[in-house]
């Protein structure tokens, strides 16, 4: 009786056994090539006063390319000269105000840090209100970085006098 129920065991690991290794090696390939794995893609963690919309990166981390986001802002008033800057992770310091240059979105000598203008009606951004979609230039080699803001309270100012870090970016 005992033998009779070992061949059957044997008859059936030797009948399903084959279909049972090609189904472990067929799932280790898809694991190797990562099609399980989730599409993350380009993130945006922001301040609590501020949004993002989720960010689209075009090029490559090793080429670099342009980050492309929209940023809404919530502090309670509105804000005007409105520039703001894609700081790599990395880069020491931080921006000083009026530093980004809204109105003309000028860069770095360096060319690391990308600085656009808020693209609204005169650089000013009303509570609630959502930019454009501002387009970064990332450099060759940047996974990640911070978004820094630069405006001014006064709506008579002419140059923004604050600064603030308002996002953390990581780009996938």
């Amino acid at each position: 009786m005992r033998s009779i129920r070992l061949q059957s065991a044997m008859e059936y690991l030797s009948t399903y056994g084959w279909a049972l290794l090609v189904i472990i090696i067929v799932v280790a390939a898809l694991l190797a090539f990562g099609v399980f794995r989730s599409p993350v893609g380009s993130s945006c963690e922001t301040t609590p006063e501020f949004s993002c919309t989720t960010p689209s990166f075009s090029g490559t981390i090793s080429a670099g390319g342009n980050l492309t986001l929209s940023i809404d802002q919530g502090l309670g008033f509105a804000i005007y000269d409105v520039g703001f800057a894609f700081i790599p992770s990395g880069s020491q310091g931080k921006p000083h105000p009026n530093a980004l240059n809204a109105t003309t979105g000028l860069s770095d000598a360096a060319g690391s840090i990308s600085w656009v203008p808020s693209n609204t009606s005169s650089d000013a951004l009303q509570n609630d209100g959502v930019t454009p979609f501002l387009k970064f230039k990332v450099p060759p080699g940047v996974s990640s970085g911070k978004i820094w803001i630069e405006f001014s309270s006064n709506s008579t100012a002419k140059v923004a006098d604050q600064t603030a870090e308002i996002a953390t970016i990581t780009i996938g």
